[in-house]
């Protein structure tokens, strides 16, 4: 099971409150964080391994939502981790989710 944690605004689902994320520095301190910010990366790489399947073909809606949501939060708060920036690239033409930047007032 993924957890795709995101900006506790963002999500409505109970699961989405249980593991929400408030401040860009809490996601940081998770990313810092010797166990959780690792097994992130890792989880990453086998989702990355997954070419040629969109977001929505592999978790589905709202979960593609989601996922794209957490990228650009954790991409943001590791300082754009490798990990992160290939999701990006791959499963969303490098774009970032416009309502988690805005949440963490990265844009307008």
């Amino acid at each position: 099971m993924f957890v795709f944690a995101q900006f506790a605004e963002l999500g409505h689902s109970s699961m989405a409150q249980r593991y929400a994320i408030r401040l860009m520095a809490e996601a940081g301190a998770f990313m810092a964080h010797l166990l959780p910010g690792p097994q992130l990366v890792a989880c990453m790489a086998m989702v990355n391994a997954l070419t040629g399947r969109s977001a929505h073909a592999i978790f589905g809606m709202p979960d593609d939502r989601k996922f794209h949501s957490s990228k650009t939060l954790f991409n943001r708060a590791a300082l754009r981790e490798a990990a992160f920036c290939i999701a990006l690239a791959c499963f969303f033409n490098d774009a970032e989710d416009t309502p988690t930047l805005r949440r963490a007032h990265l844009v307008p």
